[in-house]
Formats: structure tokens, sequence, C-alpha cells
């Protein structure tokens, strides 16, 4: 090889190790979103004020356009793909029937339609998020263009007028947000109102366990509407079946008062509940208190008869007592 061709290879070599040591260009946004950093995420807390929605090919362009003009505006607004979930739903239900049929051959496609819809987020509650509606629905919109508004029919001079985005704003929940799974065991606040005032309240027994004893799930009686008007209020405005509810609530608390006058008499309470009413005895620290296998083996041997039930026919009805009382939580309220 001559000096002039070693010279040439010498400087192509060198070239090409320039080119693979050189940093990469500064990258450049591939769908040129203005609003990238915007997208609504959980970050920006579990609850929001929805906007406005926008649809079609056109909806991602203009819910970025209002989600910075709120911004301008000093509201930490966000842009949220609703037709993201979509697909992803249709997808799943499409696999869902493959796999059922895996004959079916996979041609078959649903089209969803574009849907963004622009958000104010940070807010920790739907209370703190209601509060800021009037503000929001209050933020300018003129320089807007005709795009980013509705526009609505005037009956009075017959021509369409222009809508503020906002006019429609509500409070609800960020939708990136998984909602917590509700305790199944956890009370119903509304045993608080239903137990209070009545007799042998459990709600106010003083420690954390008891036996149950009974269950009153209906009745075959229905009471009269001034029996118990709170009471009958909230059950569902003294319909049938909140009248029958409080036909066995007063069964349970005739069960309770019995209960009270035996000699030996028994601690019982009441808890009073959406589907009826729960008969219990005693007061224990708990499941493993000696008082409360004590009362389990007193209750087990208990027989009732018209006699020893206060002179109620239906005293043997009343107390067929479940096989092996249970000890159960005191609802904590």
């Amino acid at each position: 090889m001559s000096r002039k061709q070693m010279a040439r290879t010498a400087w192509v070599a060198l070239a090409l190790a320039m080119t693979w040591e050189m940093p990469p260009a500064a990258a450049v946004p591939p769908d040129g979103d203005p609003v990238r950093e915007y997208h609504l995420g959980p970050d920006a807390g579990p609850f929001v004020v929805c906007v406005k929605g926008y649809s079609g090919p056109s909806a991602q362009a203009l819910a970025s356009k209002l989600c910075l003009h709120i911004r301008k505006n000093g509201f930490p607004a966000y842009v949220y793909d609703y037709s993201g979930e979509e697909r992803r739903k249709v997808k799943e239900t499409l696999e869902e029937r493959y796999r059922a049929a895996p004959e079916l051959a996979r041609k078959k496609t649903i089209r969803v339609e574009d849907q963004w819809g622009v958000l104010v987020g940070g807010y920790k509650s739907l209370d703190d998020a209601s509060k800021d509606i009037e503000k929001i629905k209050k933020l300018p919109w003129a320089d807007l263009g005709q795009q980013n508004v509705d526009h609505v029919p005037d009956f009075n001079s017959k021509q369409m007028l222009a809508m503020s985005p906002y006019a429609h704003s509500f409070a609800t929940r960020n939708p990136t947000v998984p909602m917590p799974k509700p305790d199944p065991n956890a009370p119903d606040p509304i045993w608080k109102d239903l137990n209070d005032g009545r007799p042998y309240n459990l709600l106010k027994c003083g420690k954390p366990w008891t036996l149950a004893v009974k269950q009153f799930q209906g009745a075959n009686v229905v009471q009269s509407r001034s029996a118990s008007s709170k009471f009958l209020d909230l059950l569902g405005g003294g319909n049938k079946a909140g009248e029958m509810l409080d036909a066995s609530a007063k069964q349970a608390e005739e069960v309770a008062r019995l209960l009270r006058t035996m000699k030996p008499g028994f601690d019982a309470y009441v808890l009073h509940t959406r589907g009826g009413s729960v008969v219990t005895v005693g007061a224990y620290d708990g499941p493993e208190d000696p008082k409360l296998k004590q009362a389990q083996q007193q209750l087990r041997s208990l027989s009732f008869t018209p006699q020893n039930g206060g002179g109620d026919p239906r005293a043997a009805q009343m107390f067929q007592f479940f096989a092996q009382p249970l000890p159960m939580r005191v609802p904590q309220l």
C-alpha cells in the first residue's frame, strides 16, 4: 500500500471513530404536543374538576389549547385521554372472545373515537374541588376561538350563541387514581342514627365485644307509621319495607327486654341495621374473655315457653337463638 493510500485509510478510520463517539442530538418531541408534561396522573390528587370534554379527530388539539389557557389563568389544568381507557377495554373484550372461541379469525376491530378531557387537579377531597367550581366558571374565554366553545340556540333571536367552555364544570374523582376498596367489615355510618335514642343500644355497651344470639330480618306484622317516625324515615320514608323493619326492631327490643328481666337476667343489647336487627348479650374485653365463655354455656342451656317468656305466646319462636352464640365486635362509630 502506498503512503498516500495509507494516509487516506487513516483519515477514514478517524472519521468513523469520531462518528461513533459523538453524542446524539437533542431529542425532539415526536408528537409536538405542547402540553405533554400536563397529562393527568395520580400526582394531580385524588379529586379533580372536570371542565370540558372533546371528541373527534381534533379532540386532543382542542383539549391541549384549553388546558394551556386555564394554566395561564392560574389553575393547574391537565388533559386526559379517555379513549385510551376505552380502547383498552375493547381490546380486553375481543381477547376474551377469541379465548372463548379460538376458531374465530382475529380480524374484527372496533373503532373508538378520540375523546379527550380537560381537568383541574390538586384537590384532596370532593368538597375542596367543589369550592373552586364557581371560580373556574368565571375564567375568561373570549379569546379561545370558535372551536373551543359550544353553541346553543337562542329561541328569541333564533341565532346560535356561544357558551363558556367552563359552564358545565363539576367535581369528580381523578380517573387515574384507583378507588379504595370498601372494607366489607366496616360499620355502616347510618347505624349511629338508627340506634340513637332506641332502648338497649349496643353502640353504648362500653366494651369492644359482645355475643350475638339472634337476628331479625323481617316481620309478619306491619306497624303503623306513627309507631316510630324517625326510625321509619331513616329506613326509607315509611314505605312497607321500612315498616316491616320497624316491626322487626320492636321484636328484637322485646327479646332484649325479656332477657334483662329474667332471673338470672342477661345484659342484653340490640343493634338496628338497614336490613334487620341483631340481639346480643353481654359486654366483653375479647372473644377469649372467660365471662364470654360462661355466657355462651348459659345461653345454650336456655329454653323458653310462654310461661317463662312473660306470658307471650310467641316466646318459643322469638327465643329461637343461634345454636352457638357468636362473638361479635361492637361497631365503633
